[in-house]
């Protein structure tokens, strides 16, 4: 009788701790998925930084607030670029470039800290349904 108790108290104690982890699983998925996103943005800013010559002195349709402006390039000596905080630099475009790419160095570590994280906690799921199943099952 008092391994039966011990055993209920441990499966609970395992069911716990899988609801936990599956809880953080599911916000590390959301963190991963964010990463990704971010990264996205920043490797399409820095090709348009990159490829900005070939619009020099074309006309090209601008985003401003809901609607898009046909605008002509007449300079990509300097960009404003969003720094965060509602703070906006003046930059040149190698400046704005190693900027962008120092962002995605930063966004390219968070991915592979939270990714692992996510490893070692599928790891732990994996080992608490072992141990779910090997007491008799969920």
């Amino acid at each position: 009788m008092a391994n039966d108790t011990k055993s209920g108290k441990n499966r609970d104690e395992l069911l716990y701790l899988r609801d936990l982890y599956l809880n953080e699983y599911e916000m590390l998925n959301a963190e991963i998925n964010n990463y990704y996103m971010v990264k996205d943005y920043l490797d399409k800013t820095l090709d348009f930084l990159k490829n900005v010559d070939k619009l020099y002195k074309n006309n090209v349709w601008f985003p401003l607030f809901n609607l898009f402006v046909n605008a002509k390039i007449e300079s990509i000596d300097k960009f404003l670029v969003y720094v965060g905080g509602n703070y906006s630099i003046e930059m040149s475009r190698d400046k704005a470039i190693a900027f962008f790419e120092s962002r995605k160095k930063e966004v390219n570590e968070g991915l592979e800290m939270a990714s692992k994280e996510k490893n070692e906690l599928e790891k732990r799921l994996i080992s608490i349904e072992e141990q779910l199943h090997g007491e008799g099952g969920v």
